[in-house]
């Protein structure tokens, strides 16, 4: 007996930034999401624990890298600091971004949804495995690297002291990031406190990025599933030479414009993150490549190559991402047709 063809739907393509975003208590993206009181006042919560932990984060490692000026022997932990400093410097601006431009996004959503393939014969016509096979074969690394970068930056140094009192007798408070308080973090009360606070904010600065990059790309995957599918029914075309040629490319002509609006106002609303993933981006994987290469030890050294791989794989893509979209942009209607 043939097994039955499983039929795909939005929710399918655009799960993993959904899954992230949850997390940090944003819902402006998603479609059709109505919370009761009780939910929406947990996400409101949420949001707002995240974002001004992490802005506590960069006002303490500022103050940290502020004090370290000065200090030749700290200029190691000044070359540290600065990335991390740029990353979630970056995240609050990303989080902000889809905050504000949650008005202008949902829409966006709710329309490439709506254009969604619905049932298995409209599917197959727009070669949807093609585009869902996108997910585990890029989105899925990406997003693992990330993760593995930021939790091993995150419980390193707690693993690390955890296995010295073990073998020693004796436990280090170490933390994974350069942070100034204004008390002593150093007490058996303040410890796990100041620790966890940095490990949510590790999180929230690398999964906010992360998850606009993601949206982004899973958006860029859409709607190269649209143009990819008119450029087909383009060439597929045969004159008859009735009403029908011209009904038939009055449609592909409707649905070419109606995505191209969609493309500017993906631009719209991404067009600041993206740019800023270019200019950071070069001076972050400088220094952390100078930490690299500058002699740090082999504990730092596994941070560190994690977190290089984190930035090159923001990279990849985006550029990845912008270069499918543009292919298949500019592959809509330019190709020869079989006549």
């Amino acid at each position: 007996m043939a097994s039955k063809v499983k039929i795909l739907k939005f929710r399918d393509f655009m799960g993993i930034p959904v899954i992230f975003y949850k997390t940090m208590g944003i819902e402006a993206f998603a479609t059709q999401v109505n919370y009761g009181v009780f939910e929406a006042i947990f996400q409101f919560f949420i949001f707002h624990l995240g974002t001004w932990n992490l802005i506590l984060i960069i006002i303490g490692e500022i103050i940290y890298l502020l004090k370290s000026f000065g200090s030749f022997a700290n200029f190691l932990q000044i070359t540290a600091l600065l990335p991390c400093i740029g990353v979630c410097v970056g995240s609050v601006g990303k989080i902000m971004t889809v905050w504000s431009k949650k008005a202008q996004l949902k829409p966006i959503l709710h329309q490439l949804e709506n254009m969604f393939p619905r049932n298995l014969v409209e599917q197959e016509e727009f070669q949807i495995g093609t585009y869902r096979k996108h997910v585990p074969r890029v989105i899925i690394p990406c997003t693992a690297v990330s993760m593995l970068a930021v939790w091993v930056f995150n419980l390193y140094e707690f693993f690390e002291s955890s296995i010295n009192y073990f073998l020693k007798g004796y436990f280090r408070k170490l933390y994974p990031y350069f942070v100034w308080y204004p008390f002593d973090d150093q007490s058996n009360i303040a410890y796990p406190l100041v620790y966890l606070h940095q490990c949510y904010a590790g999180y929230v600065a690398v999964g906010s990025s992360l998850a606009t990059d993601l949206l982004l790309c899973c958006v860029i995957n859409q709607l190269r599933m649209h143009f990819d599918f008119i450029s087909r029914q383009f060439l597929k075309m045969i004159p008859k030479g009735g009403r029908n040629d011209v009904r038939h490319m009055k449609q592909l002509i409707e649905h070419h414009i109606r995505i191209l609006r969609i493309s500017d106002e993906v631009n719209d609303v991404f067009g600041l993150s993206t740019l800023y993933i270019f200019v950071s981006s070069s001076l972050i994987i400088c220094l952390t490549g100078f930490q690299v290469s500058a002699g740090i030890t082999n504990r730092d050294l596994v941070k560190y190559l994690l977190f290089l791989a984190y930035q090159s794989v923001s990279v990849f893509m985006v550029c990845y991402h912008g270069d499918m979209i543009i292919d298949s942009v500019s592959n809509t209607f330019s190709k020869p047709r079989n006549e």
